[in-house]
């Protein structure tokens, strides 16, 4: 009893200090909003693809349950008001190229976080909720997502800061995308293509269901990156929260 009560002051300073920590260091508060819309979707499209692999064991019913889709829906309602609240205030006050990078960003992350929607929409098509899909259907679907999320993320979105310029965005012309920036947004991508990568070669279902959150991660980590990264002089009002 002496110890606990010793230790139970200094484990809820210790917390009123971490909390203190991340409350000072935080720089925008809308790009972490839009982080947290992130990984919101990702869980619920790794809840779904549970759901349905491991039916055998929690059944069927859970993915044509009325509530179960409620919970979802009212999700992506949450996390779309999320993400234009990331961005409505930085495409007011932007001019130019930033103005238009950003209402790009603003497109590619609500459909993007429009996925679970996407898939009620065509699982309803396919009448799908009457008779269950084949396994091989269902990876397929996730190969297409993810090389289509690559394709945009990767040649779409690169493609474009190197036309607009957007590249270099520190003085003196020095650019800010330098190695360990780059890898430390890449490594979701890295982790969530080895995943499955290992999932073709095993066969093993449970990397199916944790891949959707690495590849979320992605679009989270460029968030919460510009929700504690200091501003920079030159760019601190026009710089896009992705």
């Amino acid at each position: 009893m002496f110890v606990l009560a010793h230790f139970k002051p200094t484990y809820r300073g210790s917390a009123q200090t971490l909390g203190n920590v991340l409350a000072t260091k935080l720089q925008d508060a809308r790009a972490l909003w839009g982080g947290i819309a992130f990984l919101t979707t990702g869980v619920v499209l790794s809840v779904m693809c549970g759901l349905y692999f491991y039916s055998s064991a929690t059944g069927e019913n859970y993915l044509k349950s009325r509530m179960f889709w409620e919970i979802v829906l009212n999700l992506q309602v949450l996390c779309i008001s999320l993400i234009w609240f990331a961005y409505d205030e930085r495409i007011e006050n932007a001019q130019g190229r930033w103005r238009v990078r950003m209402i790009v960003n603003l497109v590619f992350a609500i459909i993007v976080n429009l996925g679970p929607l996407g898939f009620f929409f065509y699982t309803t098509y396919k009448t799908w909720y009457s008779n269950f899909p084949s396994e091989a259907t269902i990876i397929g679907i996730v190969h297409a997502i993810v090389l289509g999320w690559l394709f945009f993320e990767l040649l779409v979105q690169g493609g474009f800061r190197l036309i607009t310029g957007t590249i270099l965005m520190r003085s003196g012309g020095e650019t800010s995308w330098t190695g360990s920036r780059i890898f430390g947004n890449m490594w979701p991508v890295m982790v969530m293509v080895l995943v499955l990568v290992a999932a073709e070669l095993t066969g093993e279902k449970l990397f199916y269901v944790v891949a959707p959150i690495f590849g979320y991660m992605k679009g989270a980590l460029d968030f919460f990156n510009r929700a504690y990264r200091p501003p920079s002089v030159t760019s601190s009002m026009q710089e896009p929260a992705r």
